[in-house]
């Protein structure tokens, strides 16, 4: 009777170890999809934001090629590309010289006297204040969010 008793013992003791590990193995198994969805979401959130950025070039491009063509064309404020106003938008959150050449790309582009020597002959007379406070504010937008990132 000892025998059956220890053979019972050590059965059921298999039983809980082969349990265990199969408990252990599905917790792992967990933690490799759980990674893997989270870095699918990752590189998702990183494809929308560079798809974000080629679109406000794109945008940015346009309405220099049109300004530059159109000569007689009038520009409003609503024909004006405008940034998105976020570090990540504007490539800030990238690695330290990424994030300078965007940061020196954008401040070149958004500098109110910059903008007003390149596009001020052709800003429309109604709203040419307008335009130039919001250049103005989108500048020092930039360069808090730049400062806030480094």
């Amino acid at each position: 009777q000892g025998d059956w008793y220890e053979q019972q013992l050590r059965a059921r003791w298999q039983s809980h170890q082969a349990e265990e590990q199969r408990r252990q193995q599905a917790r792992a198994a967990q933690a490799q999809q759980e990674e893997r969805q989270r870095r699918r979401a990752a590189e998702s959130a990183h494809e929308a934001v560079e798809s974000m950025k080629r679109e406000a070039t794109l945008k940015w491009e346009a309405f220099v090629g049109q300004v530059a063509s159109a000569k007689e064309w009038q520009i409003r404020e609503r024909d004006v590309p405008w940034p998105p106003l976020d570090a990540r938008s504007l490539g800030f959150d990238s690695s330290d010289a990424e994030r300078k050449r965007a940061f020196r790309v954008a401040s070149m582009r958004w500098h109110p006297d910059r903008f007003a020597q390149s596009f001020g002959a052709r800003l429309a007379d109604t709203e040419r204040d307008a335009i130039l406070l919001r250049v103005t504010s989108v500048s020092q937008a930039i360069n808090a969010l730049f400062q806030e990132s480094s």
